[in-house]
């Protein structure tokens, strides 16, 4: 399973708008970009070359065992990351410096423990295609609406005030809303994906959003923080233009 994302068809600018320079390969208008860092060592900040401030954030440094460290709008703090190899809950850390990105730059900070080589992926939400944010959930059959305004191509809940995996589903694999649950991966593990009767994660996807049918914990326990992200299938409003 993969899931792709349109940057500039592998052609890079060098962006000098932080204190680090760094190359960016940067699709603007699906709120999308891909920045390397040559030479990470403490604090710094980069240009990511959208026109908006990024709402979810993946860093990793490429030349070391570090984790895949993660900043959510949906945080509650500009301090506070989550991991994408990891199910544990949010935590504090300088990891981007303890601020939140702009519409021109993101920062790194000291608690990266590394130097070297980064790769970094930033996105922001775009009207009918993309979007980022948070909900609580309410422990209910008759769980929350995460409104989109589309219909989601790909979706990835993380509970972030509790120990839970990424659930990431998409359109490709669950067809059709069923009382079993959507075939469901979870970033964290290598494990294979989950279906049927074993699938306690119940949602129906819908043409602007997804309804949560379940209670298990990992997206929809009662008082529950949660971020997600979503990106459309088909979006209407821009068709195939990225």
């Amino acid at each position: 399973m993969a899931w792709c994302w349109k940057a500039n068809g592998g052609t890079t600018v060098t962006n000098t708008e932080g204190s680090l320079d760094s190359t960016v390969q940067a699709n603007t208008k699906a709120g999308f970009s891909i920045v390397e860092t040559p030479n990470f060592s403490g604090s710094c900040t980069q240009g990511h070359g959208l026109d908006k401030a990024p709402e979810f954030v993946i860093h990793k440094l490429t030349a070391s065992g570090n984790n895949w460290n993660v900043w959510h709008t949906g945080l509650s703090g500009a301090g506070n990351i989550i991991r994408l190899n990891s199910s544990a809950a949010e935590t504090t850390g300088s990891h981007f410096n303890s601020t939140a990105p702009t519409a021109d730059v993101f920062s790194l900070g000291a608690s990266l423990a590394g130097s070297g080589a980064g790769i970094c992926y930033l996105w922001h939400s775009v009207e009918g295609y993309s979007k980022f944010a948070k909900y609580e959930g309410n422990g209910n059959a008759d769980g929350p609406f995460i409104y989109t305004g589309f219909r989601p191509r790909m979706l990835f809940i993380k509970r972030t005030d509790s120990t839970s995996g990424w659930t990431v589903v998409d359109t490709a694999r669950y067809t059709a809303n069923t009382s079993d649950g959507p075939g469901r991966l979870e970033w964290n593990l290598s494990n294979a994906e989950v279906t049927g009767s074993s699938a306690t994660r119940e949602m129906d996807v819908l043409s602007n959003g997804v309804k949560l049918r379940g209670t298990n914990g990992n997206i929809n326990a009662s008082g529950g923080d949660y971020v997600f992200g979503a990106w459309a299938d088909v979006p209407f409003k821009y068709n195939n233009t990225f």
